[in-house]
């Protein structure tokens, strides 16, 4: 499945000036046909790129700075026992656990 640009700000609750500036940071991944996009060309974004952006908007309106946001992001879409459709216990080191439920 993927997503148009307008769906994954919509779902993900999020602007599309944070859309942009999280695509600029690398942060979130188009399709790799539309990693040299101009501007203006639409772009389609994968299931696995809404998730991240979906957790991300979830973190930051908890109250997380957007860097800590995309940090515990990353750490949870890249862990292979992790799943994005329940509860996930992350550990943020210093004896810091983070608990979030889907």
């Amino acid at each position: 499945m993927s997503y148009t640009s307008k769906e994954l700000c919509s779902r993900a609750r999020i602007t599309n000036r944070q859309m942009d500036y999280w695509y600029r940071m690398g942060w979130l991944k188009p399709f790799e046909r539309h990693k040299d996009a101009g501007s203006g060309t639409p772009i389609e974004w994968p299931t696995r790129t809404f998730e991240k952006a979906n957790l991300m908007s979830r973190l930051v309106r908890a109250g997380f700075k957007i860097q800590a946001a995309h940090e515990v992001a990353d750490r949870l879409m890249n862990d292979s026992t992790a799943r994005t459709d329940s509860m996930h216990d992350i550990d943020l080191g210093d004896n810091i656990r983070l608990r979030l439920f889907a």
